[in-house]
């Protein structure tokens, strides 16, 4: 009956620990151990009916162990190699001996604890832990690898546990079993958790670096090739790529625009700057779809640079974007072209440089009813959108004749003639200013 019972605990310990299934059923050599052997009835009961004496040989087992760890330090070594967990990021060996010391230590000592998770041994133990899932994390060693070289160290103590172990001892291991995977539970549960916030940090880290080197690299009128390399570099960018930049006012909708393009691309990349621009950039060739980055900028008022020859170009085709951005109107929306508004930068230059043209312009129309004015202006945009008087008739409904006509009267009262290119271009950098009376 008591050989049913500690069948039973066991089985019930390893459905909650699966893992152990195939440590406890066989030696290394395929000898029948615990499960077998208490289902056949082999094993004696004296240990596991005598709790004093079980725990008293339990430890004993553990304390040769603790005494001896060189030995399992050494079929660790032998076992990670043979696996070669650490293949692709493999710590230096010194590192690897030190570390596996310091752990086998540290978990039989959690385990010889008689108050477990509130003796000192416990807490030495998950800094011990802890210590490496930071470090291993530090490596650049994958989580994975990380949880396979600590289930590794389950299974060597076990695998010396059962070696010097006789008949009666098994049944000691069957009751305790719990004990040591409890241990080295909670060492792996320690390890990962620390391993999880170290990587955490390092990739805030990484985020802050790569921040402060794209506004170093924007920053700079010319960036030398070692920073448009390693710009390169840290966002995964062909520095001799041709790109796309846009640049606009900030706004709160762009950290949507940022999400639903950056979650389209990791190589869209995204800067914003203390002046309140923020800046964004990828490469060409970038496949288009609905989360397009112009796409997505289809809602948000925008500068746009397109064809930029290489990253170096960069940081002057974000500045040239943002100066397009600084032109528009609240009313326009989605990325503009320099070609879409370099009247109005023409403007701005003129008016601050002979502010007289506006003027002169303006007092033309003085002697013109506000119903002529309308109509003459409604013309001209309308004429200077395709350059033919027959289009301009049908955009605004009336005979081609009554287009003429308005256009003779422009001549007459400015005596600029809009059929001329020069005078065309000229009244188009007037209109473009804001600050006119004639604009509407």
């Amino acid at each position: 009956m008591q050989s049913v019972r500690l069948l039973k605990t066991v089985h019930d310990m390893l459905e909650i620990t699966p893992a152990l299934l195939g440590i406890c059923t066989c030696y290394s050599d395929g000898r029948p151990t615990i499960i077998r052997m208490l289902q056949s009835g082999k094993i004696p009961m004296s240990y596991a009916s005598n709790s004093s004496a079980a725990n008293l040989r339990w430890r004993e087992m553990i304390s040769q162990l603790h005494d001896n760890v060189e030995y399992l330090v050494a079929d660790f070594i032998d076992e990670m190699n043979r696996l070669s967990v650490y293949e692709l990021q493999q710590p230096n060996h010194s590192d690897l001996v030190e570390t596996a010391f310091s752990s086998y230590r540290s978990i039989l000592a959690a385990v010889l604890a008689l108050d477990p998770e509130k003796h000192p041994s416990w807490e030495h133990m998950e800094h011990i832990a802890s210590e490496l899932g930071r470090t291993r994390a530090r490596a650049g060693i994958s989580v994975n690898a990380l949880v396979q070289a600590i289930q590794i160290d389950f299974r060597i103590i076990w695998d010396r546990l059962l070696a010097m172990s006789d008949e009666q001892d098994l049944a000691v291991l069957a009751t305790h079993v719990k004990d040591l995977w409890h241990a080295v539970d909670s060492y792996a549960r320690y390890a990962q958790t620390s391993y999880h916030v170290e990587r955490n940090l390092i990739l805030r880290e990484d985020q802050d670096q790569r921040a402060l080197m794209l506004s170093r690299f924007l920053s700079k009128t010319s960036p030398d090739t070692v920073l448009t390399n390693s710009l390169g570099v840290a966002f995964g960018l062909d520095p001799t790529a041709t790109y796309e930049v846009c640049a606009g006012i900030n706004d709160p909708a762009i950290g949507r625009v940022r999400l639903r393009a950056q979650t389209y691309s990791r190589r869209v990349v995204f800067h914003a700057e203390p002046t309140q621009i923020w800046v964004m950039f990828w490469p060409a060739d970038i496949p288009d779809s609905p989360a397009h980055p112009l796409r997505a900028l289809a809602d948000l008022s925008c500068g746009h640079v397109g064809r930029v020859a290489g990253l170096s170009q960069i940081p002057a085709a974000s500045r040239a974007a943002a100066e397009i951005a600084r032109v528009l109107e609240p009313t326009d929306v989605g990325p503009y072209t320099v070609q879409d508004v370099w009247t109005r930068f023409a403007a701005r230059t003129l008016r601050h440089r002979a502010p007289q043209a506006f003027i002169s312009f303006d007092r033309a129309f003085e002697g013109c009813s506000p119903r002529e004015r309308g109509q003459l202006m409604q013309t001209v945009r309308t004429f200077l959108l395709s350059g033919s008087a027959a289009e301009a008739a049908a955009t605004l409904g009336c005979h081609r004749n009554t287009v003429l006509n308005r256009l003779h009267r422009l001549i007459d009262l400015t005596g600029l003639d809009l059929t001329t290119p020069r005078d065309a271009a000229y009244v188009h950098v007037l209109l473009a200013d804001t600050s006119s009376t004639t604009r509407t």
